[in-house]
């Protein structure tokens, strides 16, 4: 159970980001394409240490 929630919490953070992310890619801007994955990259993080914890 606990983990569909987290699934469901990562993927309602992160689908915004990736539509970012692909508009970021068409558009060859290289420096946004890097923030946006790195945002990506530490709401991961946050999300599975808050996982691991529960």
């Amino acid at each position: 159970m606990l983990k569909i929630i987290f699934i469901t919490l990562f993927a309602l953070l992160e689908i915004p980001f990736f539509i970012k992310f692909l508009k970021a890619h068409r558009e060859c801007e290289l420096t946004r394409e890097v923030a946006i994955l790195i945002i990506m990259a530490i709401i991961a993080l946050i999300i599975f240490g808050i996982f691991m914890i529960g």
